[in-house]
């Protein structure tokens, strides 16, 4: 996979490959997909290339793309990639040692001092007049997405299935899987968001 670059930048007019985190974003970092299969075979022909970069141009191409977070420190050949943990369960940090950016008794300080912040509203998930706007920011607007083998039509229709598996009710989360349309997925009418 190539992309052409437009813009005043060493690669003008070139083709560039993109970042192996863009190209299978599914895969995780230190996954064995990154060492068989697409992921292996894009992975060697991506070192290769990069290594035919000046050093130069490797700086332009590192500030085009910078790292996801949970690919920190892969520019420099190191994994700095910062874990929370929790009994069994890990993730990864997206702040400075995993400290929130606000806190509830922050806010809460500021709402009694009469300082607002802004809210951003988004429940309404179409567009208008095929303008974008900050509904889509909404779980239930339409985005066609995939984790693994599953297909997913919006946000909502992937945790719908997701809380499905971690419960007994197998069935309900094949059932939403299925589902072509939010309504088709929708839990009830006592639990809709419409």
């Amino acid at each position: 996979m190539k992309v052409n670059i437009t813009g005043d930048n060493e690669f003008q007019g070139r083709r560039i490959m993109p970042p192996p985190w863009m190209v299978c974003p599914y895969i995780r970092r230190s996954s064995v997909g990154w060492r068989t299969g697409f992921g292996g075979a894009y992975a060697e022909k991506f070192q290769t290339w990069l290594k035919m970069m000046t050093p130069k141009e490797k700086k332009v191409y590192r500030k085009m793309f910078p790292e996801r977070i949970t690919w920190k420190g892969w520019w420099d050949g190191e994994d700095k990639t910062e874990l929370l943990r929790y009994k069994n369960y890990s993730t990864c940090a997206w702040r400075e040692g995993g400290k929130p950016k606000y806190t509830r008794a922050q806010l809460i300080k500021e709402w009694e001092e009469g300082n607002r912040r802004p809210f951003c509203y988004f429940w309404d998930h179409d567009e208008k007049d095929g303008t974008l706007t900050q509904s889509c920011l909404s779980q239930w607007y339409p985005s066609k997405f995939s984790v693994g083998i599953y297909q997913y039509n919006c946000m909502e229709q992937y945790m719908m299935a997701e809380k499905q598996t971690f419960s007994a009710m197998k069935k309900s989360g094949k059932r939403y899987l299925k589902a072509t349309t939010r309504l088709s997925f929708r839990p009830s009418a006592a639990l809709s968001f419409t």
